[in-house]
């Protein structure tokens, strides 16, 4: 006991450095560890909201994209087999035709071309007519106010019999161009070839 009290300083000495070394080190230690993970936490919070963000821009940039695409694509005809295109349109051009008192003198289908860079087809289609000066304008305007893509190419009107009273006939013929969807590249390719 003699011994215990003149090393009764160093003990206490001993004694400290045993509780700071098996308490309080683990708790400060225990204490890094929760700050650390926080501060991870929190950043992945920080990601995960930025994240958030971007979605909800990259969702209305797609919307906006989508609008875009499909306000595109309606300006094209759906995709048919040639024939059956050309048949479709050229019915379309004779009922236009008739409605406007306009008389066909030869109808006939010109080179068809790819525009691969519109993933589209064109076709030409080549009209012979004539009719008086008014019925053939709004011939032509029907055409060209067609909400899919028909454009007039190529024309020559040659008018005669004008008079005071009368704007005369119109004799001619248009190029028009219609537009429609490609199917090898629309993927509709596989479905036609099934028909």
């Amino acid at each position: 006991m003699v011994e215990l009290k003149k090393h009764a300083f160093l003990l206490i000495i001993l004694t400290i450095l045993i509780v700071v070394k098996f308490v309080f080190v683990p708790v400060f230690q225990w204490q890094d560890d929760k700050i650390l993970n926080i501060k991870m936490l929190n950043k992945k919070h920080e990601k995960i909201e930025n994240i958030l963000l971007n979605q909800e821009e990259g969702n209305e940039s797609y919307h906006a994209l989508k609008d875009n695409v499909a306000q595109g694509e309606s300006v094209f005809f759906a995709f048919q087999k040639e024939s059956d295109f050309k048949l479709s349109q050229q019915k379309l051009v004779e009922t236009l035709l008739q409605k406007h008192n306009v008389r066909a003198l030869n109808i006939g289908w010109q080179v068809t071309s790819a525009l691969p860079e519109y993933n589209a087809i064109n076709y030409q289609l080549r009209v012979q007519f004539n009719g008086e000066h008014l019925d053939v304008f709004n011939f032509i305007f029907s055409l060209e106010s067609n909400p899919k893509r028909i454009s007039i190419h190529d024309f020559n009107l040659n008018i005669n019999g004008q008079i005071d009273d009368k704007l005369g006939n119109i004799n001619g013929w248009l190029i028009i161009n219609f537009y429609s969807e490609d199917a090898s590249t629309s993927g509709i390719e596989q479905k036609a070839g099934e028909s």
